[in-house]
């Protein structure tokens, strides 16, 4: 799902989400990963990066705002952006924690 500039993947699994497995999953794909949380309903304004991201929802929820449409994540869901794609963000209603590869 998403634009060339990104890229939506919904969990697919049944089994829990944890730090453990979704830190293994990025070392699979040579990815080191570090860990963020934002507190309920904040909001990150329109930005870019000059880098790729990944970015994997471990906890609670957030939504990416790009101007094709919104990105929903929810724990497990794992999000691609290709540097310099214009976006932002709101945190859901329970906060978010998630691990992110900036690469």
């Amino acid at each position: 799902m998403g634009s060339m500039g990104s890229r939506l993947t919904k969990r697919r699994s049944r089994g829990r989400v944890t730090k453990r497995k979704l830190l293994a999953e990025f070392a699979g794909e040579g990815l080191v990963a570090h860990e963020w949380s934002s507190p309920p309903g904040e909001y990150f304004d329109w930005h870019t990066h000059p880098f790729r991201d990944v970015i994997r929802c471990l906890s609670g929820s957030i939504v990416f705002h790009l101007h094709e449409g919104d990105m929903a994540l929810t724990p497990g869901d794992r999000f691609e952006m290709d540097p310099n794609t214009e976006h932002s963000a709101t945190v859901g209603a329970e906060g978010v924690t998630c691990l992110e590869s900036q690469h």
